[in-house]
């Protein structure tokens, strides 16, 4: 008996279903990644330009600084100032949005190694003796903590957040609008930045956020000296002038109801 036997292999050849289905994956996490940076492009300009034109307004000296990264979050608590919470004032928030990352960033960093080392040592203790059950306790512990952690700074630091854009936003709107305007601006991408947006021509509520402090003081004085029939406008030595005309005024008045008052009870007479 004849046994033939053949054999063809093809290297190097991957099929062709699967090339088409790793391209439309590539496709896929390519324009979802350009979307992600476009959208975060646009948030970036629309906001700079927002508290660009608000530092300008506020009178500070650096308006640039919107554009500039990390600087820019310290202006933001700039345009913020003092934030009075439950009868204790936050002062500078620019430098705490600042500071609380970089402390997390220390915090984290030295945690994450303490952790690491204890883990690798649970897992080596663990294989040694062959009790596990401890070892994967620990574990479990170390992770809870961390997701902790974490979960805690992101409250802290979307809660200065919130208290931030609440303080810039009730200068323009009602304290309602403000607090849910602050609050959509965490959850939402771009809110914030179109609300910023939208509100950095507006004008101020009771003329509120014109500046400073001194700078509004300094306006009010001048507006007040500017205004006709103020104190200012008006010499000691011609108060006592004002006050004769002001008699001769009541003076005369009352000469006028007493004769009109006269003329009415004589017709009322006659008939």
């Amino acid at each position: 008996m004849d046994y033939t036997y053949s054999y063809d292999y093809m290297y190097g050849e991957p099929a062709t279903g699967s090339t088409e289905v790793l391209g439309v994956i590539l496709m896929i996490y390519a324009v979802i990644i350009g979307g992600v940076l476009l959208v975060k492009l646009a948030e970036y300009v629309i906001k700079g330009l927002a508290m660009y034109r608000m530092a300008q307004r506020a009178g500070m000296d650096y308006p640039w600084l919107a554009f500039v990264p990390f600087a820019r979050v310290y202006l933001q608590g700039e345009l913020s100032g003092d934030i009075m919470f439950r009868k204790r004032t936050i002062r500078d928030p620019g430098i705490w949005l600042i500071l609380i990352p970089i402390i997390k960033t220390v915090i984290f960093g030295v945690i994450s190694v303490i952790t690491w080392v204890a883990v690798a040592g649970m897992v080596v203790t663990a294989v040694y003796t062959n009790h596990y059950t401890g070892s994967v306790f620990g574990i479990g512990v170390f992770v809870v903590l961390f997701v902790v952690a974490i979960l805690a700074y992101q409250a802290l630091i979307s809660a200065l957040k919130v208290l931030v854009n609440y303080q810039i936003y009730r200068r323009f709107t009602s304290n309602n609008l403000a607090i849910v305007h602050a609050l959509l601006g965490i959850l939402v991408p771009l809110y914030e930045s179109i609300c910023l947006m939208v509100y950095r021509n507006k004008p101020y509520l009771d003329g509120e956020g014109s500046g400073s402090p001194e700078q509004s003081e300094d306006a009010e004085a001048e507006t007040s000296a500017n205004l006709p029939g103020t104190p200012s406008d008006v010499s000691t030595e011609s108060i006592p002038k004002l006050i004769l005309e002001e008699e001769q005024q009541s003076a005369e008045a009352s000469e006028v109801v007493e004769s009109a008052t006269e003329e009415l009870s004589d017709s009322a007479g006659e008939e």
